[in-house]
Order: C-alpha cells, then sequence, then structure tokens
C-alpha cells in the first residue's frame, strides 16, 4: 500500500480460501508502520456450510477486536497486544433463532458491543472486561449495525417494512431509548465522534443524515448519491467519509464531509469493486473492497490528507477474498 503511516495502526480481515487450503478461513493482515508481509489465519471451517463466516473488526490503541460469524453463532475475539495473539470468547449468540445475518461490533473504553438480526429480531449484547451481558431485544428487522462514543451507544437497521431505525443509550448499553424513525431504505451504516452521530443507508441511492447532540434530534435526509448499495461510514472530528457500492458503474465510490456532514463533496471513483469498508482516525482515510472478475482479491487504498486526495488501489493479497472490514487506531 502507498505511503508509510507509522503513527497509526491498520487492521484488515476478511473471508478467504488461500490454495492449498479447503474451506474458509477468517484472514487478518496488520500494518503497524508498513503492512506485514504474512497473513494470519483466525478462524477456520470445512464446508460445506451455506451461511459463509464472516468477521468485524473494530481497533482502540493497542486494542484489536473481531466478531465472527460461523454455523449461526458468534465468537468475540480479543487482542490486547496490537494483534500480535487473540483470545476468544465463543457463542455470545444466546437468544434468537434461524438464519443469522451478518452481526456488528463496536468499542468504546472496556466495553465491546455487538449487534445482530435473525427472523425473530434485532438482538444487543455487551461484554465488559470478562462479563457478558444480558441480551436486549431491541425490535424487528434486517441489518444492523452500531456504533459508540463515550457512554454512548447508536444503533440502527431497517424494519421489515423498509424504514431505517434508530435507538440510543445512553448508560453503556444498560438501557435503550424509544427509537427513532430516519427514513425510507436498508442496509444503513453509523458512526459516532463525540456528540456528533452519522448515518448513510441506500434505497438505490446513497442517504445521509446527522445528529449534533447525541442522537436527540436528526437532520432530514440529504443525498450523497444517485446510484448506489452497502454504504459504509467513518467520522473523525468534523470530517465524516462514505463509501459505497456504484451499482450503475460497478465501482466503490467515496465522498467526503468536513463540515461535519452539512454538505458533502463530489463523489470519486476507487476503482471496479464492490463491499468496501471504510475506517479513519486522525486525517488518515483507509478504504477495503472485494475487487471483480480476474481481479477478484482484497483492495486496499487510502488517503493521508483527509480524503482530499485518494492513492492508489493496492491488494492485501491476490489468492481472492469477500467481505473485507477494516479498523485503525492511532
Amino acid at each position: 500500500p502507498p505511503g508509510e503511516i507509522a503513527e497509526h495502526s491498520i487492521y484488515i480481515t476478511w473471508t478467504g480460501s488461500p490454495p492449498p487450503t479447503t474451506g474458509e478461513q477468517i484472514l487478518f493482515k496488520r500494518n503497524l508502520g508498513m503492512f506485514e508481509t504474512s497473513i494470519f489465519s483466525l478462524f477456520s471451517r470445512i464446508p460445506p456450510n451455506p451461511t459463509p463466516i464472516i468477521a468485524d473488526i473494530a481497533a482502540s490503541g493497542t486494542n484489536v477486536d473481531m466478531i465472527i460469524r460461523h454455523d449461526e453463532q458468534i465468537d468475540l475475539k480479543t487482542s490486547v497486544n496490537e494483534g500480535t495473539t487473540f483470545g476468544t470468547i465463543f457463542g455470545l449468540r444466546n437468544t434468537g433463532s434461524g438464519t443469522l445475518e451478518v452481526p456488528s461490533l463496536a468499542t468504546s473504553g472496556n466495553n465491546k458491543y455487538i449487534v445482530w438480526a435473525d427472523p425473530t429480531g434485532v438482538y444487543f449484547r455487551r461484554i465488559t472486561g470478562a462479563s457478558i451481558e444480558n441480551t436486549i431485544h431491541l425490535g424487528s428487522g434486517h441489518n444492523p449495525a452500531i456504533a459508540a462514543s463515550g457512554n454512548n451507544v447508536h444503533v440502527v437497521w431497517n424494519d421489515n417494512n423498509g424504514v431505517i431505525q434508530y435507538a440510543k443509550s445512553t448508560t453503556n448499553g444498560a438501557s435503550f431509548d424509544t427509537t427513532l424513525n430516519l427514513g425510507n431504505g436498508n442496509t444503513p451504516a453509523i458512526s459516532a465522534s463525540g456528540n456528533n452521530v452519522h448515518v448513510v443507508w441506500s434505497d438505490g441511492q446513497i442517504h445521509y443524515v446527522r445528529s449534533t447532540n447525541g442522537g436527540d434530534i436528526f437532520s432530514s435526509p440529504i443525498r450523497i448519491s444517485a446510484c448506489g448499495f452497502d454504504p459504509a461510514i467513518a467520522a473523525s472530528g468534523n470530517n465524516v467519509h462514505v463509501v459505497w457500492e456504484n451499482g450503475c458503474q460497478g465501482q466503490s465510490q467515496y465522498a467526503r464531509s468536513t463540515d461535519n456532514g452539512a454538505s458533502f463533496g463530489n463523489s470519486q471513483n476507487i476503482g471496479v469493486g464492490f463491499n468496501p469498508d471504510i475506517a479513519a482516525t486522525g486525517d488518515n482515510v483507509y478504504i477495503v473492497g472485494e475487487g471483480q472478475g480476474q481481479n477478484a482479491a482484497i483492495f486496499f487504498t487510502m488517503s493521508t490528507d483527509n480524503g482530499n486526495k485518494i492513492g492508489k488501489v493496492e491488494y492485501v493479497t491476490t489468492m481472492g477474498g469477500s467481505f473485507p472490514s477494516v479498523g485503525a487506531a492511532s
């Protein structure tokens, strides 16, 4: 990947089956200044199973946390030494039934928060140190995503009628307030920075709303793109960064706001790819995604000037892969 970022640590995970292995693996690569050449396997499963294994990653300081969906269950892997070694908490899905959707992870201080959905609803669970708290049923729906900042936890999902729902906790996830309707669509994503909460979603177009008072009141939706799916979002200070898959052009695209989401500049094409994810810390922005066709590999690109210029697309692996996730810590 272009550039050297010694002051930041970057962590990427994805699902792959590198030869000569058979079956699926959760693969992990990290940057502690420059990307290591080694790829580590953190989980493996021999097929057949119709539901792919998928991971979501979060990083803060020297801590790296990852949740893994496999065989209708959720495991949490934790590292306190920048991903050198991991411990595992098994079986966090203790309620609900049926096909498990992709879970989402957020961390704040010593707390780790996960949300997941299945045909019976959307669920939340908190892990504080070695203590695993009771599960909270948030409502019905699909595609949950979570963010945390200080004592505040923010969750979004789309309900069964295609309405974006938002719920917040000001008690570190001990309880949640009444949900708010943010708009119509699906596959929402969320990021939080201080009292600022940023949400994007898709209905074939990419829409965005923000709250500047911790989620009490949200702005009216604005359209970032006329064609897009599967958005991801990251915020750092007053800077808001959004990526999505442009189904009209078959490319991943990026747009940014430098005024805390009041407005967004023109989008930039990142390159051929889909399922993008994004992380930001300081003025650095990191983007991963899946290539297509002959370039069906995991790609990485970055900006060191707050998204003003996106660097050249490089490949984390050329051995194929899917469902990438990226985390970064300063």
